[in-house]
């Protein structure tokens, strides 16, 4: 999300305006966060040494949550790119930015 926000500023400041990180930022961030934490499902936990190249059951714990965490993301990155739209940065411009950086829609 770090990045999110220093690039919507910096794209934000070319068109003489300032971005405003909203709440519903953090609060997409914190769920993907959450999507994203298969540790908890392992046997041994938080505890779990995963090996250089990662046991069967981390893999399939990393796969069992991918989907999700996916899905937020997505909804992160488009959040940033309406909250860009919507505090006055030219869409074309925000859309050309944004798909620079990221490839989240399904073609």
């Amino acid at each position: 999300m770090c990045i999110m926000v220093d690039e919507s500023r910096r794209l934000l400041r070319t068109m003489g305006k300032e971005f405003q990180l909203s709440k519903k930022a953090y609060d997409i961030n914190a769920e993907m966060t959450r999507a994203g934490n298969y540790l908890n499902t392992l046997p041994e936990g938080y505890n779990t040494i995963v090996h250089t190249t990662p046991q069967d059951s981390v893999r399939k714990a990393e796969q069992s949550v991918m989907s999700e965490y996916r899905k937020q993301a997505v909804k992160l990155i488009e959040h940033f790119v309406e909250s860009c739209k919507e505090q006055g940065a030219d869409p074309i411009k925000v859309d050309e930015h944004f798909e620079r950086m990221y490839k989240w829609k399904a073609d």
